[in-house]
């Protein structure tokens, strides 16, 4: 519900084209939608991917598809028994603390 606490989740997609691909938009949309209700704390892109960290509440991340959905250190949404979630190679992108995505996902 709208007046629990927050969620955090960590959306991902690929962008290897020039054109931004259809889940980009459709993650623009959903923003749009939940906007003052989801807020975006850290966007970061590595020009062939797109990440952002969101807060929000379970109404709103029950609205955007599964498979953008990934794990990371800072997300507590989705948890491991409500369904599947997709482990993508860099679940989160923070330059700035020195680490390298891909190890911390597969150690």
């Amino acid at each position: 519900m709208i007046g629990e606490p927050p969620l955090r989740a960590t959306l991902f997609l690929m962008d290897p084209d020039e054109k931004p691909p259809p889940d980009f938009h459709l993650v623009q949309a959903w923003f749009e939608k939940w906007k003052g209700v989801v807020k975006e704390v850290h966007y970061s892109s590595g020009g062939w991917e797109h990440c952002w960290d969101v807060e929000g509440p379970l109404v709103a991340f029950r609205d955007i598809p599964k498979r953008l959905f990934c794990i990371s250190d800072w997300a507590n949404y989705p948890q491991p028994l409500q369904g599947p979630v997709h482990k993508s190679w860099a679940t989160h992108f923070d330059d700035g603390n020195g680490y390298d995505a891909q190890s911390r996902v597969d150690a």
